[in-house]
């Protein structure tokens, strides 16, 4: 599932570079630790620490459903 989801980011994301302050952590760890958290239904705040810091995950997710982003990533999968 994890692979599938990435792939529908990934392609949805802008190309090229990004302005502003660069990424900190991998976009895809971002992914699986957003799956992670929809799979397990755990709180945010106890995702496991292999995974970027919560706050991050959580905003990344915020970001990606104000564009509209996520739920062209969802569209079908369910």
């Amino acid at each position: 599932m994890v692979e599938v989801v990435w792939q529908r980011v990934q392609a949805l994301l802008p190309s090229g570079k990004r302005r502003g302050r660069p990424y900190t952590h991998d976009r895809r760890r971002i992914v699986e630790a957003i799956v992670h958290q929809r799979q397990t239904g755990c709180a945010w705040n106890a995702l496991p620490s292999d995974f970027p810091p919560y706050q991050t995950v959580h905003t990344q997710l915020r970001s990606w459903q104000k564009s509209g982003l996520w739920s062209k990533v969802w569209e079908g999968l369910e």
